[in-house]
This record gives C-alpha cells, structure tokens and sequence, in this order.
C-alpha cells in the first residue's frame, strides 16, 4: 500500500482534541443544569436523557472524521498499465552570442535576425518545451525547458554579445545543454545550434558525439555567408569595425564544415541559414515533424488510487449520526401529573 499526501496523518491529531470537546460539552451541560434548578426537580423539568445516545452520536462522527482523513491521505494498491502517447518534444535552442554574430551580411545582423525568427518559431510552438541557451566564451542557461513561450521570448529579445565574455565555445554551450535536459526520455529531446562556426575547436565534436550517446539528436544551423565580411563595433549600422592588433578590419564567415560535422555527430542535420533563405520557424517545424513521426506509446504502470473507499465510508457513518436517536427522549407523563 501506499500513500500519495502522507502529510495528512497529522490531521488524525484532531481526533482526541475533538472527542476531548465532546466531553468538555458533556460536564459543561450538567454543571449549568445543576445551576439552574436543584438535582431532584432537574428530571420533572427535563426530557428523560439516553447517554447511551448521545455517546454512539459523538462515536459515529469519530469515525466519520477518521475516514475523512483516511480518504485525504489517499491510499494506493494495485497497479495498472496505461498506454501514454507522448506529444511533445524537449527543444533546447542553443544561440551563437558573439561578437561575429554583429555581421551584416545577413541584414540587419546575424543576431537581429536570429532573435526574429526564433521568436516567430516560437509563436507557433505547441505542446513543445522549450529552452534557451546562450553562449560565446562562456554558456549560460537564460531559460530553463518550459511551455511559457512568452518567457522564452522575453530571454531571446535580450540577447546580447556585450553581457557575455567574448570568444566562441560551443563545447561548453552544448555540454550545458545536456545537462539542461532530464535524464529520462531522451529520444525526444532536441538540441539545435544556430551559430556561424567561427573559431570552434574540435572539442565540440566530442560534446556532441556525447549527446547523441545519451539519445539526444543534435541539429546546427548556420547563420552567414561563406564569403569574409568584417564585424561591426557598437551594433548594425555601425561605421566602425573590428580590427586586429595590426589594425587590419577582422573578417567573419561561415563555416559550414564543422557545423555540418557536427550535425552528423550529433545524428541530426545541417541546415544553411542564408541572407535570403533564413527560414528558422521553417527548419525547426521540419525538425518537429520529423521526430514526432518517430514517437509511439509507452507503457506506464501506474498505482490506483482507493480514496473513495475510505471517503464512502466517512459519508456512510455521517449518514447514521443523522438516524442515530437523539440523546433525549419526551418523558412519559404518569397518571396524576
């Protein structure tokens, strides 16, 4: 047997607290009779008492509290199998936040744009949970796996290369994203990467060929062109760009190897986000529909709950307080009174 809110029983502390009060009634009765009239007049005034009456009353509404709480605690025994079709998926997005992602080849920017097209996937994301990972030299989880879209969003629209330490490990940011995700069920947890790929070393392909390990598929998307274009200093639009010690203008580009290498470690895909086919609601829709093709039904064992049982028989004894006899009974008037 088993308990599902054990702390409950604490509420069988009421019972000598409430049969206490009975009897604290009962004296209390008596002593303000005894004051209102003298002891041998009291039978003459009073109807004929029937304690055995009145006790089965208070007995019966012990019991009835007793089952009452029994019910509360909600005892379990037995099992039974149930067929459990899973319906979501546990979608991890983990969002390139350096400073390469300043580039606008991509207009505005590589990073304005991902924050829109992330937050449109997001308006159509149903039954889904969904988290947020950023990251450059450093991964931080922004928003742990959940349903409200709408805190997702309001993580997404803040990302920004200027609150975190520079540099580009997507090891680390796919490392967290495991460990984001729950240790079980992990055929239907996804993590996506949307980034450039610059400057990854090959640490990522272990991180990734760990999580494909665990059962977690792995997809990257990169944002950019192939071709050098130089970073922005201050935001889109900016007229200055990054430069290196010799002064001369650092150029990003995409690099599609190592993210598609890291897509197939992963057992995922790759998918190219252009300057005129960046369509992430689009690739992350396909990748839901792919893997929910793959979800059928688990077997769950599940104990049953016996509460009414214990709840009927409360409602029962308070049905018999309500027949029980009353604890006093109309005297019988004798001849001559």
């Amino acid at each position: 047997m088993n308990f599902a809110a054990p702390q409950w029983f604490w509420a069988l502390l009421a019972l000598p607290a409430v049969a206490g009060l009975f009897l604290w009634g009962r004296r209390r009765r008596r002593r303000l009779l005894e004051s209102f009239a003298a002891p041998e007049v009291l039978p003459r005034l009073l109807p004929e008492p029937r304690p055995w009456a009145g006790l089965l009353r208070e007995a019966l509404l012990l019991a009835a509290l007793f089952f009452l709480v029994l019910a509360l605690v909600r005892p379990q025994w037995g099992t039974v199998s149930r067929n459990v079709q899973r319906r979501g998926l546990d979608i991890m997005l983990v969002v390139d936040v350096s400073r390469s992602m300043q580039a606008e080849d991509i207009a505005p920017s590589r990073m304005v744009r991902a924050r829109h097209e992330i937050g449109a996937f997001l308006e159509d994301a149903e039954g889904d949970r969904v988290g947020l990972i950023g990251f450059a030299g450093e991964a931080r989880t922004l928003c742990p796996l959940t349903v409200d879209y709408g805190a997702v969003r309001l993580f997404v629209d803040e990302l920004d290369p200027d609150e975190f330490v520079q540099g580009t490990d997507v090891a680390g940011a796919l490392e967290r994203a495991g460990a984001a995700m729950p240790p079980q069920n992990s055929r239907y947890q996804i993590v996506v990467l949307v980034s450039d790929g610059e400057e990854h070393d090959a640490r990522a392909l272990e991180a990734a060929e760990a999580l494909a390990k665990r059962g977690i598929t792995l997809y990257s998307v990169g944002i950019g062109s192939a071709g050098g274009v130089p970073i922005p200093v201050g935001g889109p639009g900016a007229k200055r760009y990054k430069k290196d010690a010799r002064g001369e203008v650092v150029t990003t580009r995409l690099n599609e190897a190592l993210l598609s290498a890291i897509a197939e470690k992963g057992h995922g895909r790759y998918y190219h986000a252009g300057p005129d086919d960046f369509e992430l609601r689009r690739v992350l829709d396909d990748i839901r529909d792919r893997e929910r093709r793959a979800i059928d039904s688990d077997l769950y064992e599940q104990m049953v709950e016996r509460y009414q049982i214990p709840l009927a028989l409360a409602l029962f004894f308070l049905a018999l307080e309500a027949l029980a006899p009353a604890a006093t009974a109309a005297r019988k008037r004798r001849a001559g009174e």
